[in-house]
C-alpha cells in the first residue's frame, strides 16, 4: 500500500528551518522543569509512557508506528492542531526530521515546539479577563478577540495593512459602551450609526459571528495553520 506523506516524506528545508526557529525561540507554553509541578508533572508522566514505546526509526514502518504511538501519548496534553490529520503531519515531521533521537528527546522537542494546551488555555483566560476590564461593554469581548485573532493571522501572512486594520477595528470595539447585537452590528459599518475604524466588511463579520458563532474567514485562516 502507498505510504502516507505525514511520516514517509522528509520535511522541506523551509519546514526544517521553521522547526529550528520554533525550538530556538521556545514557544510560550513550553515545558517547565518537572520540579515545578503542574505541567512539569505531565511531562514526567509522558516521559514514562514514551520510554515504553517500541522505538525503531531505522525503517519506514518503524517511523510510522513511532509517530503514531507518540501522538497518542501527547495528543491530549500538547497544543497540537485541532485537525487530526494536521496533528499527525506535524508530529510526523518532527519525528522524521530527528530520526537519530530517542523517544524522550522527540517528546522534549514536541513539548518545546507546541507547548502545553493547559498553558495556552490559562493564557487565553487571562487575556480575556484583561480585555474584559478594558472593553467598554464586557459582552463585546468575544467579538474583539475574533478581530484581534484575524489581525494576527494577517500579520503572520505578511499582510501588515490588513493586520493593522483589524487591530484598529478591535480598538473601535473596545471603545463602545453599548453591546453589539444582531440588530445593530451591520450598522456599525455604514450610515449614521457608522463607527470610526469599522467598515462594511468588518461589520458583516461581526454580524456573522453573533448569528453563527464563528467567522468563516477566520476558520479558513485557522485551517491553514495561521
Amino acid at each position: 500500500p502507498r505510504l502516507s506523506p505525514w511520516y514517509a516524506e522528509e520535511p522541506s528545508e523551509d519546514e526544517k528551518k521553521q522547526m529550528e526557529e520554533q525550538l530556538e525561540n521556545a514557544k510560550d507554553g513550553a515545558a517547565p522543569s518537572s520540579s515545578s509541578g503542574g505541567d512539569g508533572d505531565e511531562l514526567s508522566k509522558m516521559s514514562k509512557k514514551v520510554l515504553k514505546l517500541d522505538w525503531d526509526l531505522s525503517h519506514v514502518a518503524g517511523i510510522k508506528k513511532a509517530a503514531s504511538d507518540i501522538l497518542k501519548v501527547v495528543s491530549k496534553e500538547l497544543d497540537l492542531p485541532d485537525n487530526e490529520k494536521k496533528a499527525r503531519m506535524a508530529v510526523g515531521k518532527v519525528v522524521v526530521a530527528n530520526k537519530e533521537k530517542s523517544a524522550v528527546q522527540i517528546l522534549e522537542l514536541l513539548v518545546t515546539q507546541f507547548g502545553f494546551a493547559s498553558v495556552k488555555k490559562t493564557k487565553s483566560e487571562s487575556k480575556t479577563k484583561a480585555l474584559t476590564t478594558m472593553c467598554g461593554h464586557p459582552a463585546n469581548v468575544p467579538i474583539m478577540e475574533i478581530m484581534l485573532e484575524l489581525g494576527e493571522c494577517y500579520f503572520k501572512e505578511g499582510n501588515g495593512n490588513a493586520g493593522g486594520a483589524y487591530k484598529k477595528i478591535a480598538n473601535a470595539i473596545m471603545g463602545l459602551t453599548y453591546e453589539i447585537t444582531e440588530d445593530n452590528a451591520k450598522g456599525l459599518g455604514k450610515g449614521k450609526t457608522k463607527v470610526a475604524g469599522v467598515g462594511k466588511g468588518s461589520a458583516e463579520k461581526m454580524y456573522e459571528f453573533i448569528t453563527t458563532g464563528k467567522v468563516e474567514k477566520l476558520e479558513e485562516k485557522r485551517a491553514a495553520g495561521l
